[in-house]
């Protein structure tokens, strides 16, 4: 599995929607793709020993031993090294949700649907169900992917 399956068309084509929801444009898709690749890559750093035979080596720069590689983002579970998937779950919700409230502006305009959200039933979080054990090799419940971007959403400075 690599970051490279995840493209516009991909993400248009598995998109969980209801008959009546409209897909987002191409270009929404491929921010939502884009969002993907960056957790995938975090998820899933490159080993150094692969780094180590790249020609390009001259480009990389020793991060500093007491530093961890890049920022966590998850408020909740950092003691628990097995749950990689709340770090990046609240970024690729939101992208998805935007996408998705853009495309069907005009049915929420009028109140025939309620913006997209965090329920465990709606299309935002059986997508991440769907996209995280390709990310992290993990299966959360939507139930837990619903309550964690919640949680999360509950405790992010206002």
């Amino acid at each position: 599995m690599s970051e490279e399956v995840f493209t516009g068309d991909w993400v248009q084509k598995n998109l969980p929607l209801k008959q009546d929801d409209k897909l987002p444009k191409l270009d929404r898709c491929d921010q939502i793709a884009a969002e993907f690749k960056r957790a995938y890559a975090l998820a899933n750093p490159i080993p150094v020993t692969i780094l180590w035979d790249s020609p390009h080596i001259h480009w990389m720069r020793p991060q500093p031993p007491d530093r961890e590689p890049h920022q966590r983002t998850a408020t909740i579970h950092d003691e628990d090294p097995s749950r990689r998937w709340p770090e990046y779950v609240l970024a690729m919700g939101e992208v998805i949700q935007e996408a998705l409230n853009a495309a069907n502006e005009d049915r929420i305009r009028e109140g025939r649907i309620r913006p997209f959200g965090f329920s465990k039933d709606g299309p935002v979080v059986r997508f991440l169900v769907k996209v995280l054990p390709l990310i992290t090799g993990e299966q959360p419940s939507t139930a837990n992917v619903s309550q964690e971007l919640y949680r999360q959403l509950r405790r992010r400075p206002r």
